[in-house]
């Protein structure tokens, strides 16, 4: 029989439609405290200046001073287009 009024079997399916959306949310609020939780974690390992793996005199070997001061200056030159072009585009 075809009428246009609900049945039950209707409104036990508007009943699971909102259990299913209280279950993707509590699975969203979980993966967003898990991420929150392995974000903690990875604080918790970063090494300490008294853990650090290189002395400062390895560091100094290690690092060619040229090189880092070339890098420096490129990433000064890029920040000073990037900052340039922004003016630009502000204007």
């Amino acid at each position: 029989m075809s009428n246009n009024m609900p049945d039950d079997n209707n409104h036990e399916d508007s009943h699971l439609d909102l259990d299913k959306e209280s279950s993707s949310a509590d699975n969203v609020d979980k993966h967003l405290q898990t991420l929150e939780n392995s974000g903690r974690v990875a604080q918790q390992r970063q090494l300490s200046p008294e853990e650090q793996l290189f002395t400062e005199e390895e560091l100094a070997r290690l690092v060619n001073p040229d090189k880092l001061k070339a890098l420096m200056s490129n990433g000064d030159d890029f920040l000073g287009y990037l900052t340039g072009e922004i003016d630009k585009f502000e204007d």
